[in-house]
C-alpha cells in the first residue's frame, strides 16, 4: 500500500517536480557562472540551498498537504485500508526526499567541478551535506507544520516573521546567530574540518518537535481536526486576525519609537560649548578643525543656547557638524540617525563662498525639528519655524540683501492659502526667495506684536516643554493658525496683506537694483524614445530680449513616487548647462517628474528659481 501511495503522489505531482528540477539546474548554472571569483565553487551550492532549497520545501508541502486537505481529497484516502499515520508519513517522507534530491545532485555537480581545483575530501563533503541536509530537514518540518495548520498557515508564517523582526530590533540579537541560519552561513563553503554538532543537534531536536506537533494535528479526532483546519477562513476570522495584526504592528512601532536611544557621539570632534549646549565639529585627525570651522561652531553654539533660553526649551540634542567639501556652497544636509539620537549635519565649511548665516539658520531649523519631533516642518507652521531660525541669526542686524531678495518675489505671491500650503509655495519659489519671505514674515510679526507677545507666540508654537511622541501631542497642541489668532494682533490674511504692502514699498525703494535682474523665458520639450515607451527631456532657457547672450542655468529634477511630499533641496539631482540641453537619463512613460529651472542672479547673490512643475510624462 505504501508503494501505491508513493506512485499516486508522483503521478499527480510529476510536472511540478520536473519544473523544480529544471529551475534548480538553471539556477545552479547561473550561480556558478556569476560566482567564479567567490573563492569556492561551493559558495554557489550554499546560495542554492538557501534560495531554491527553501522554495522547493514550500512548494512540495503546498502540493502534498495543503492541496490535498483543502480539496478534501484526503477523505478518499481514509476509505482505503491504510492508517492515517502511514498516509502522513508517506507524504512527509516523500516531500523530504524530493527536497533533498536536487540539493544532493547539486552537491555532486559542484564536487565534480571543484575536483582538481580545490582541496576536497570525504570529510569536507560530509560537513557540507550535514549542514545542507539538516537545514532542509528543519525547513521541511516548519513547512509541514504550517501545511497541517490549514487556513491558519499564513498566520503561522506571519507570527514567525513578526517574532524574528522583534528579536532583530534588539541590539543584543542578530538573526544570523540563529542555529538554523548558522548552518548555512557564509562560512559553510569554507569549513573543512569541524562538524557543527551543537547546531546540528539543536536544529534537529526543534525539527522533531515541529513534526510531533504536525502529526498530532493530523491524527487528532481521527483526522477531523486537520479537516476542520483546512476549511476556508470565515469573514469573522479574517477581521479578527487583520485587527490583531494591525494592533501588533502599531504597538511594536509605538514601543520602538518610544524606546530610549543613546545620544550620538563622534569621537574625533572639536567641541564649542555655550551654557548647556555644545556643538562638535568633526575632524579627520586629532588636530583642531580649521579656524573658520571653529568660529562657525562657536557662533552656532551661542545661537542654540540663546534660542534655548528664549524659547524655554527643556532639553537640547548633541549637535555635530561634518565638513564635506563635495557639497555645493549653498547645500546643507542632515543625516538621519536610526539607532542614536541627536542632530548631525553635513556642510562645506571650508568653502570660501559659504553663507555662514544661512548655515547657522539651517542648523537652528533642524534643532527645532528635533525638539518638536518634526512637527515644525508641517503646514502651516513650516514657514514660521524656518523664518524664526533665520530671523534669530540675523536679529538686530538689518539685511538689505534679504529685503532685496524678498522684494524680487512676484507681487501677490503671499496669500492666506499660500501660507497654509507653504511647502508647495516654497517648492515654487525655490530656497533663496522662500527663505527671504519667511524671514520677512517673522519680522513683520515681531515688529507688529512687540518682543513679549512675539516671544509668547514662539514658545507656544515651537518652544516650552518638548511634546510627547504619541497621539497626546496631536490632541493637546493647537494648529499654528489658532496660536496666531490667540497670541498675535495679526491673522493670516492681515499678515499677508501687511507684508505685501511692505514689499510693494521695498520694490519702489529698490527699483534700481531690481531692474538688473535677468529676464528669462524657459521651455521644456518631451521627445519619445523606444516606440513611445520613454521620454528624453529637452530644456532651453532664452534671455529676454532674445538678442542677449545665452545664459548659464541649472535644472533641478527628480522622479516622484506616488504621494511624494516635500522635496529636500540638497538631495535633488542637478544639471548645469548653457542655453539648452537634455537631461542625462530617459524617463519611462507615466513617470511623475519634478523639474525646476534656476539661474544665478548676481544682484541677489543666489540661484533663483523662475519655473518649476510636477508633471506626468504622457
Amino acid at each position: 500500500m505504501t508503494r501505491a501511495l508513493l506512485l499516486k503522489e508522483l503521478r499527480e505531482h510529476a510536472w511540478v517536480l520536473a519544473a523544480l528540477l529544471l529551475l534548480q539546474a538553471f539556477t545552479l548554472a547561473v550561480l556558478l557562472l556569476s560566482g567564479k571569483d567567490a573563492g569556492s565553487v561551493f559558495v554557489s551550492f550554499r546560495s542554492l540551498t538557501l534560495s531554491l532549497g527553501m522554495l522547493g520545501v514550500l512548494v512540495l508541502n503546498n502540493r502534498l498537504i495543503v492541496r490535498e486537505y483543502t480539496g478534501r481529497t484526503q477523505l478518499f484516502l481514509e476509505t482505503l485500508p491504510v492508517t492515517r499515520a502511514r498516509v502522513l508519513g508517506v507524504k512527509w517522507g516523500l516531500g523530504l526526499a524530493l527536497a533533498l534530491l536536487p540539493i544532493a545532485l547539486a552537491l555532486l555537480c559542484c564536487a565534480l567541478i571543484a575536483r582538481g581545483r580545490e582541496p576536497i575530501g570525504v570529510r569536507y563533503l560530509a560537513i557540507l551535506a550535514s549542514r545542507a541536509g539538516m537545514f532542509l530537514f528543519a525547513a521541511h518540518a516548519l513547512a509541514f507544520l504550517a501545511a497541517m495548520l490549514g487556513r491558519y498557515r499564513f498566520v503561522y508564517w506571519a507570527a514567525l516573521g513578526f517574532g524574528l523582526g522583534l528579536l532583530s530590533d534588539s541590539k543584543h540579537f542578530n538573526a544570523s546567530s540563529l542555529p538554523l541560519l548558522r548552518l548555512v552561513d557564509e562560512q559553510m563553503a569554507f569549513e573543512r574540518h569541524h562538524f557543527p554538532w551543537v547546531d546540528l543537534l539543536g536544529v534537529g531536536l526543534a525539527a522533531l518537535l515541529c513534526l510531533a506537533i504536525a502529526f498530532a494535528l493530523g491524527l487528532s479526532q481521527e483526522g477531523g481536526l486537520a479537516a476542520n483546519l483546512a476549511r476556508k477562513m470565515s469573514h469573522r476570522e479574517k477581521v479578527f486576525f487583520g485587527g490583531l495584526a494591525l494592533t501588533l504592528f502599531v504597538a511594536e512601532q509605538t514601543i520602538s519609537d518610544r524606546r530610549p536611544r543613546p545620544l550620538f557621539e563622534l569621537a574625533r570632534a572639536a567641541r564649542a560649548s555655550e551654557g548647556q549646549t555644545f556643538v562638535g565639529i568633526a575632524t579627520s585627525n586629532e588636530q583642531d578643525p580649521a579656524e573658520a570651522s571653529g568660529e562657525i561652531g562657536a557662533a552656532l553654539a551661542g545661537d542654540l543656547e540663546s534660542l534655548r533660553l528664549w524659547l524655554g526649551m527643556t532639553e537640547m540634542p548633541p549637535v555635530f557638524v561634518v565638513p564635506d567639501s563635495s557639497l555645493d556652497p549653498e547645500t546643507f544636509i542632515r543625516a538621519r540617525l536610526s539607532d542614536t539620537d541627536g542632530v548631525v549635519l553635513k556642510a562645506p565649511l571650508a568653502s570660501p563662498t559659504l553663507d555662514r548665516l544661512a548655515f547657522r539658520a539651517f542648523a537652528l531649523q533642524e534643532v527645532l525639528s528635533w525638539y518638536t519631533r518634526d512637527r515644525s516642518r508641517r503646514e502651516p507652521m513650516a514657514w514660521f519655524s524656518s523664518g524664526l531660525a533665520q530671523w534669530w541669526v540675523r536679529r538686530g542686524k538689518p539685511d538689505d540683501l534679504l529685503a532685496l531678495r524678498a522684494a524680487a518675489a512676484s507681487a501677490g505671491v503671499l496669500t492666506p492659502p499660500a501660507l497654509r500650503d507653504w511647502l508647495t509655495t516654497r517648492e515654487r519659489l525655490g530656497p533663496c526667495l522662500a527663505d527671504a519671505l519667511e524671514t520677512q514674515l517673522v519680522t513683520e510679526i515681531s515688529d507688529r506684536d512687540g518682543a513679549d507677545r512675539f516671544q509668547a507666540l514662539a514658545r507656544a508654537a515651537v518652544g516650552g516643554a518638548r511634546p510627547a511622541d504619541d497621539v497626546r501631542a496631536t490632541l493637546t497642541r493647537h494648529s499654528f493658525e489658532q496660536l496666531l489668532a490667540a497670541g498675535s494682533t495679526l491673522r493670516l490674511d492681515t499678515l499677508a496683506a501687511a507684508l505685501e504692502q511692505r514689499l510693494a514699498a521695498d520694490r519702489l525703494r529698490l527699483a534700481a537694483p531690481l531692474a538688473g535682474l535677468k529676464r528669462l523665458q524657459a521651455g521644456l520639450k518631451l521627445e519619445p524614445v523606444g516606440n513611445g515607451s520613454g521620454f528624453e527631456v529637452f530644456h532651453q532657457v532664452d534671455p529676454v530680449p532674445a538678442s542677449a547672450e545665452p545664459v548659464d542655468y541649472t535644472v533641478r529634477y527628480t522622479p516622484l513616487w506616488p504621494w511624494t511630499g516635500a522635496l529636500t533641496p540638497g538631495l535633488l539631482p542637478r544639471f548645469d548647462t548653457r542655453g539648452k540641453g537634455v537631461l542625462p537619463r530617459v524617463f519611462p512613460r507615466g513617470t511623475q517628474l519634478f523639474w525646476a529651472f534656476e539661474v544665478y542672479q548676481p544682484v541677489l547673490g543666489c540661484n533663483v528659481r523662475f519655473a518649476s512643475q510636477r508633471q506626468v510624462l504622457q
